[in-house]
């Protein structure tokens, strides 16, 4: 056990990071790192307030079956105000964290359009 080795989840600095998986991104939108000793429960509100946000629409597979372009441009606006909040609450400042998900929506979209294009070719 750490006990037994002298160690503490303090010396440690362990920490947990929400990394979420969602539709209008390539890469995992991914926190500030928070304290597990000391802000787990920040951590854990801030994962709850994510997959709430993200709602039900899942990451790839099947997604216009299931959802309109309509209801998917709208849980992404909900989803992108709760990651700025989360940022906001964090960091005091999100214009870093804006620009991180224009680039990233901006790349997630170019691909989109070259699957269609070689779709449709």
């Amino acid at each position: 056990t750490m006990a037994e080795f002298g160690v503490t989840p303090e010396i440690m600095g362990l920490k947990c990071v929400v990394s979420l998986h969602v539709l209008w991104v390539s890469r995992p939108l991914r926190t500030s790192p928070y304290s597990v000793t000391k802000h787990l429960d920040e951590g854990l509100r801030a994962w709850r307030r994510l997959h709430e946000a993200r709602g039900t629409i899942g990451h790839r597979n099947g997604v216009l079956r299931n959802h309109s372009p309509q209801e998917l441009e709208c849980q992404w606006a909900r989803l992108r105000q709760e990651f700025l909040a989360l940022a906001s609450e964090s960091r005091g400042r999100t214009a870093h964290v804006e620009a991180m998900l224009d680039q990233a929506q901006a790349e997630h979209a170019e691909r989109q359009e070259k699957q269609l294009e070689r779709w449709n070719a």
